[in-house]
């Protein structure tokens, strides 16, 4: 799913959800302090977040900019 993502929209910023067990997924904690570094200095911009079966786009355009 990553790589098709990467694929539909190479600008986003994925942060991949690992299987902890049936039906629960978790985020690294370090993936989403890279994503605010990231992130700090953008007006605009899209997070994914993917796993093995799905995935989402969100776009976000921060406030009063």
């Amino acid at each position: 799913m990553e790589r098709l993502m990467r694929f539909a929209c190479p600008e986003s910023y994925i942060v991949i959800s690992y299987q902890v067990s049936p039906g629960m997924g978790a985020l690294r904690g370090s993936d989403i302090l890279d994503f605010f570094e990231w992130a700090e200095n953008k007006e605009r911009f899209v997070l994914a977040t993917a796993c093995d079966c799905h995935g989402v786009f969100t776009c976000f355009k921060k406030a009063g900019k």
